[in-house]
């Protein structure tokens, strides 16, 4: 229902933009907003989600929203946009907010806009991440990769190459195309001309004018590495660098490592704020069995992580638990382990002292035996 319906706002704005000048460049960058959209939807997944309601439509609104609501009416659950309304709560959260969502009665959809709504209360708010607002990083990615696909494809009309042959009649027009289709087919051709010596001795003449410059088609190489970097880009914000296999000679395991960690911060945080969602309806709506989880791939990415970064720390714990923050995930565990280890050679040399006495004592008694053997002898 939700997805029939943004389909049909999308296509209203795609059709006001029949007449506008730049419409492919437009719908260049919506694409790239929807592709990116997408690819951020599969991070979170959820089981045994709300009934009736599409998590996917749940997950785009959290998304470009920066917050999604849940609400019970008298049809069922309902996914909500929801705005502030009056002053927050103590932990920064809104107090009651404003709902407007799309209800079906007797296959009708219909718009609802309900107000003065309880947090925690009459609704549950689910969060994309901590500071709850829109991820504008999309906007700017998709924006940026359509304006390098249309210089791409500027480069690639300019850099063919085309030459533009001059001719002096219609006659020569006519010549010269049968020409070149001859020598398309790698057959030799031959044209009449009434001054054909004087223009092959006359140097300064170019019967050819170059529009385009093939010698510009590196550029396209450029701007096609530019792209990549964009998608790196992206990629190293919502946990899965694909720079990381790119190794450079000055980077060891540990900045590689750092890198990808760095990675992790922006998922981690939306899995969080989703397992806190899930407890708060659970908690409004006992029915409930809702649970959050990483996507497939980021499910399988992270265990690569973890298992990279845990391989030299043993003790390092970095599970995903109930309502986890990164700084539970104990780094200091690492660095003790780390400086456990010059003390321990320093160990065996502060305890050799004391094990020279117990080796003194037997040196004193046997004096004491030898006289005792030379009483008995005596």
């Amino acid at each position: 229902m939700y997805r029939n319906y943004y389909y049909d706002v999308f296509g209203d704005v795609l059709s006001i933009t029949n007449n506008i000048p730049g419409k492919e460049k437009l719908l260049k960058d919506f694409d790239y907003c929807l592709e990116l959209i997408n690819n951020i939807n599969q991070i979170v997944r959820f089981d045994d989600f709300f009934p009736e309601l599409d998590q996917d439509i749940f997950n785009n609104i959290k998304i470009t929203e920066g917050m999604v609501g849940i609400l019970k009416d008298d049809y069922g659950f309902q996914c909500c946009m929801v705005e502030p309304e009056g002053l927050p709560r103590k932990d920064g959260r809104p107090y009651r907010v404003i709902a407007r969502y799309i209800r079906v009665v007797d296959d009708r959809p219909e718009v609802v806009v309900k107000d003065h709504l309880l947090n925690d209360k009459d609704i549950v708010i689910f969060y994309n991440t901590a500071y709850g607002k829109p991820d504008l990083n999309i906007w700017w990615l998709a924006k940026m990769m359509g304006e390098t696909d249309v210089s791409i494809y500027k480069n690639i009309l300019f850099a063919r190459y085309a030459p533009l042959l001059r001719v002096k009649s219609e006659k020569e027009r006519k010549q010269m195309i049968e020409a070149i289709d001859k020598i398309v087919d790698g057959e030799i051709s031959t044209m009449i001309s009434d001054d054909t010596f004087e223009d092959l001795l006359d140097k300064e003449q170019d019967p050819i004018l170059n529009i385009t410059d093939v010698g510009n088609s590196d550029k396209i190489q450029y701007l096609s590495h530019l792209f990549q970097d964009f998608i790196k880009r992206f990629t190293m914000r919502y946990g899965c660098p694909i720079s990381g296999v790119e190794k450079m000679a000055q980077q060891n395991n540990a900045e590689i490592n750092g890198d990808v960690a760095y990675s992790w911060l922006v998922p981690i945080d939306m899995l969080n704020q989703a397992k806190e969602g899930c407890n708060r309806a659970k908690e409004l709506w006992p029915e409930l069995t809702i649970e959050a989880h990483f996507g497939t791939l980021h499910e399988l990415m992270y265990i690569k992580f973890a298992q990279d970064i845990t391989k030299d720390n043993p003790n390092m714990n970095v599970s995903i638990e109930e309502n986890q923050n990164l700084e539970d995930l104990a780094p200091s565990e690492m660095f003790a382990a780390a400086e456990e280890d010059p003390k321990a050679p320093e160990d065996p040399a502060e305890e050799d002292p004391k094990e020279d006495p117990p080796e003194e004592d037997p040196k004193e008694e046997d004096p004491e035996e030898k006289k005792e053997g030379e009483e008995d002898e005596d």
